[in-house]
């Protein structure tokens, strides 16, 4: 199952000026992604036959081409699969074992949470208590924020004791929010009643 998105008609920004890359993005299930990375990895094995001399991984130290294959999450697959043929060349052997013990390490690195901003948590609270919608949106965001991991799983950006904060900042958000319509609704009936007298 999967669903196609598509963003080839999308301009420049009008605002910044900045052209929209142009793009089709392939939206999965999670069960999907490690048939579809299978996928991409044969395609990229056939794009490795003609590799233009200049590319610039060529120039890239042992290590370098090591820290690729540690983080292939921030580069291309081919970028990826074109590192371990060059350390393979090199006599630096990168067994299927090493690239699934740095697949493993990467993704328990990207899985773990963290705390906001002090200073965030803050500002959510003080906007929260002046009943802006800000308040209410930060707090929101804190609570159900997620991201997907390149094996397709979806977790929490932030820690449980983040998220909490996030719950209450939203819950007092939304109590200021109505309270201040309450009042200011009373507010405009009292002056309403005034101007009739």
């Amino acid at each position: 199952m999967y669903e196609l998105e598509d963003n080839s008609g999308v301009g420049p920004d009008p605002i910044l000026g900045q052209d929209v890359a142009l793009s089709i993005n392939l939206k999965l299930l999670p069960e999907d992604f490690e048939r579809m990375n299978e996928l991409v990895k044969e395609q990229t094995q056939e794009m490795l036959t003609n590799v233009d001399p200049d590319y610039y991984l060529f120039s890239f130290e042992d290590h370098e081409l090591i820290d690729i294959i540690r983080e292939p999450d921030k580069w291309s697959p081919f970028d990826k699969e074109l590192a371990i043929r060059l350390l393979n060349e090199r006599g630096i052997a990168v067994t299927k074992e090493t690239e699934r013990e740095f697949y493993d390490k990467r993704i328990k690195k990207l899985s773990l949470t963290e705390e906001a901003s002090p200073v965030l948590i803050i500002l959510g609270y003080l906007f929260a208590f002046c009943g802006g919608l800000i308040g209410l949106a930060i707090g929101v965001a804190l609570f159900t924020l997620k991201k997907t991991l390149p094996n397709g799983n979806r977790i929490f950006v932030y820690t449980k004791n983040t998220r909490t904060h996030g719950i209450f900042i939203a819950l007092i958000g939304v109590l200021m929010f109505l309270f201040l319509i309450y009042n200011r609704s009373e507010f405009a009936y009292h002056f309403g009643l005034k101007l009739r007298f």
